[in-house]
């Protein structure tokens, strides 16, 4: 098993059992305990886990830093019904932004049918796609590539989004609260995506219910910025109120 699969693996018994030692995963893994010791450091360094003394207790994934690889594999039928609710506001030679969330990668998959499309991302994965499966010009923004996020961030990235214009940007973010609007826990994150709605003639949010009511440090967007919320299911009231008072088309069937 590669390094990353095995973490992964970890992370997915982690949020089955909360916590284990290293003696039960090794012996669950069928790999030795200095291994799975080794896993655990950069798991935790990563901010995906907590080490304790022979161990590692699950963090709820609201709450941390997930890699991609397995924010990619959380939820992954809402954002799907969410991709495909988001496909139908592209048509055929559409420019578009799409960030680099693993819901913005099942829209991805979701516009691989779409013809003569012109797309931004600073997610490589959602690039990736769409340049080797479907029918569109995609490019990528310069600047300092992460690899626990699959993504693309820096000065440089915002300026070079600033020399393109969209008709439709799509963005997700980690919380949607009343008192936050969408928010994240990244500064780099936040930057790109406050850059892609300045850039677009429509912003599109995408959150799925678990989203609800959460609150991070750094504002992505105010109700006020967003034209259109794709979800999976009926927003908390307190939500769904906001989004009447500023004329937000909610949309999650």
């Amino acid at each position: 098993m590669v390094p990353r699969d095995r973490r992964e693996e970890i992370l997915n018994l982690l949020s089955i059992h909360k916590y284990m030692s290293v003696e039960e995963l090794a012996k669950l893994m069928f790999i030795s305990e200095s291994t799975i010791r080794r896993d655990l450091a950069y798991l935790e360094k990563e901010g995906s886990l907590k080490r304790t003394r022979g161990g590692a207790s699950y963090l709820s994934p609201s709450l941390v830093k997930w890699p991609f690889v397995f924010r990619n594999k959380t939820n992954i039928k809402e954002k799907v019904y969410i991709a495909k609710l988001a496909a139908s506001f592209v048509q055929d030679g559409d420019s578009i932004f799409i960030d680099s969330s693993s819901t913005g990668l099942c829209l991805a998959k979701a516009l691989v049918e779409k013809k003569n499309l012109n797309v931004l991302t600073y997610g490589m994965p959602t690039a990736q796609v769409l340049a080797e499966e479907g029918n569109a010009y995609v490019e990528c923004v310069c600047g300092h590539y992460f690899p626990g996020r699959a993504s693309i961030y820096g000065s440089e990235a915002c300026q070079f989004i600033k020399q393109h214009y969209a008709k439709t940007c799509f963005i997700s973010g980690c919380g949607l609260s009343a008192e936050q609007g969408l928010s994240d826990y990244a500064k780099e994150e936040v930057v790109l995506k406050k850059t892609f709605h300045e850039c677009s003639g429509q912003t599109v949010v995408l959150v799925d219910h678990s989203k609800f009511e959460q609150t991070f440090f750094w504002k992505d967007l105010d109700f006020s910025e967003m034209d259109v919320l794709i979800t999976d299911q009926p927003l908390p009231e307190c939500i769904d109120e906001i989004c009447y008072q500023h004329d937000i088309q909610v949309i999650y069937e």
